[in-house]
């Protein structure tokens, strides 16, 4: 069944990218658009606009060569349209028996009028259908319209239904990834306009950079790590504020730059460690990523493709495991050491931290 591998499909997949969502969505709207025999099948997406006023915005469309091309609707008291009706209440509407020049219709889903400034719709039109789509904040709009009357059924309706959730899912995906895409290329591109004036001078002894989200709840897996590195006369520090400074993101990048290797905590996706991240990334530093065991949030795109260790204390250790094997946190260190920073000839060259 078309909708049951397209639930699946959606739930499956991650860091997804806007291009690919659209390929994904668009074979579906191939399909409805021939099983309901339409001329239009489109999804719009409410986007935030000036002056608090909302927009919505044509996302995708399938449509006959006759059409004319959608245009953004702002949402405003004055908008006309069923898709204004649909964004104003967030409720399904199926209208059908459309006659020419009619000034309103009955929406057969709940026998009340669609009429006023919310009917108005393309020439065309004798049968159209909205279904809302509601995912983690995202809104949209999931619409068929048809030339002939009495062509939608319940089962089109149903269908449509049965399609708003993944659609839903892929578009907050997508969008998900484009952000943090973007957030982290924007790091990168900062880190490298302010280095560009900075002196890249490594510090003279062995030193981490350690990029964690700065709640409590995350000081005991921080301390512990630094510990660790301690032991092994290596200083590993988050950023540390200097006396007289504004510029902490200046400050926070010299820091990066003069370290040694990175490690960092992407639980809860924290925007400043990805930011952090991103930094370290463009200066190629030997970086270790971890998370914590129970976190399931969608790793970014950008760093997807790096190794993620996964982090767990039990009786008062920390476990560090990756896809075949569990080590404790001074096992795992030692091996990045002899493993990854003894390769490196400019911190075999640094003076061991006392």
């Amino acid at each position: 069944m078309l909708q049951e591998e397209y639930v699946r499909l959606a739930k499956s997949v991650d860091n997804i990218s806007a291009e690919q969502a659209k390929q994904i969505i668009g074979t579906v709207l191939d399909k409805l658009k021939a099983e309901a025999r339409a001329i239009i099948v489109d999804v719009w997406t409410r986007e935030p606009g000036q002056g608090g006023v909302d927009i919505l915005v044509p996302y995708l469309r399938r449509s006959d060569p006759q059409v004319p091309g959608p245009q953004n609707i702002a949402l405003t008291e004055k908008a006309t349209g069923v898709l204004v009706w649909v964004a104003e209440t967030r409720k399904p509407v199926w209208l059908d028996d459309i006659p020419v020049q009619a000034t309103s219709a009955v929406n057969r889903l709940t026998g009340q009028p669609i009429e006023g400034r919310h009917f108005n719709l393309y020439d065309g039109t004798r049968a159209f259908a909205a279904v809302p789509i509601q995912y983690r904040g995202q809104f949209a709009i999931l619409t068929v319209e048809v030339a002939v009357a009495s062509c939608l059924k319940n089962y089109h309706i149903d269908l449509m239904k049965a399609l708003s959730e993944p659609t839903g899912i892929l578009i907050w995906k997508s969008g998900v990834s484009e952000e943090i895409r973007r957030h982290t290329n924007e790091a990168i591109q900062e880190f490298r306009d302010v280095s560009g004036g900075l002196v890249p001078t490594l510090n003279p002894y062995r030193t981490g950079f350690i990029a964690r989200p700065f709640e409590e709840k995350f000081d005991y897996i921080s301390n512990a790590v630094e510990a660790v590195f301690r032991k092994n006369r290596i200083r590993a520090a988050t950023y540390r504020n200097v006396a007289g400074s504004t510029l902490v993101v200046s400050e926070m990048l010299v820091q990066i730059n003069s370290a040694h290797f990175g490690i960092a905590d992407i639980t809860s996706l924290n925007s400043n460690v990805l930011f952090e991240i991103g930094a370290m990334i463009a200066v190629g530093k030997p970086l270790v990523i971890m998370r914590g065991k129970n976190d399931d949030a969608s790793l970014p795109f950008d760093i997807a493709g790096y190794d993620c260790y996964r982090y767990a204390i039990a009786d008062d250790r920390i476990l560090i495991s990756d896809a075949t094997s569990q080590r404790p946190l001074e096992e795992f260190v030692g091996s990045f050491i002899s493993e990854r920073l003894l390769m490196d000839k400019a911190f075999r060259g640094a003076k061991e931290y006392v």
